[in-house]
């Protein structure tokens, strides 16, 4: 009998299917993670801003509405609330960059940030989702509440991973 070389095909079938049994796995959880790095990445630029903000109305000083655009920034508003202008087409990774960081103008003690996401964000199809950060300077400690607002086409575990991730930071 000669000696055969090479794998049978029940070999080979046993190793797709095990291949597809660990791609079935890997591939929602990097999904997973790939959105919550994306999301993270985005909150954590903000921060700067954040810190910024109390700083300001804890010293009492007040600031009219600014945005973080990719072009067209003004180093007078950003001066309002102690810091420089980003330069421009530096928008954190996921902001969709037409509408760019939005920060409200001081009223009655809060002020509120809104960030819109890109589609590779969170797959939302007609880039209308957003994060949402409102701040109450009234008190001797800022508090923040983060709320996440799925847009068109958004889908619902997608959506829950992202209440949570941004919940989080409540």
């Amino acid at each position: 009998m000669k000696n055969q070389k090479g794998f049978t095909l029940i070999e080979l079938m046993i190793v797709v299917a095990i291949i597809g049994i660990l791609a079935s796995v890997a591939i929602p959880m990097y999904r997973d993670y790939t959105i919550r790095t994306k999301t993270n990445t985005v909150l954590t630029n903000v921060s700067n801003i954040q810190k910024a903000l109390a700083v300001t109305a804890n010293n009492g000083g007040t600031w009219g509405a600014i945005t973080w655009a990719a072009t067209g920034n003004t180093a007078a508003t950003w001066a309002t609330i102690g810091m420089r202008a980003p330069a421009d087409n530096s928008l954190p990774d996921g902001v969709h960059a037409a509408t760019g960081i939005t920060i409200s103008a001081l009223t009655a003690n809060a002020s509120t940030i809104t960030i819109p996401l890109e589609s590779k964000v969170d797959g939302n199809t007609a880039n209308d989702s957003s994060i949402t950060i409102t701040g109450n300077f009234g008190s001797a400690i800022t508090n923040w509440v983060y709320a996440y607002n799925a847009g068109t086409g958004v889908d619902a575990a997608v959506e829950a991973m992202l209440d949570e991730q941004v919940e989080k930071n409540n």
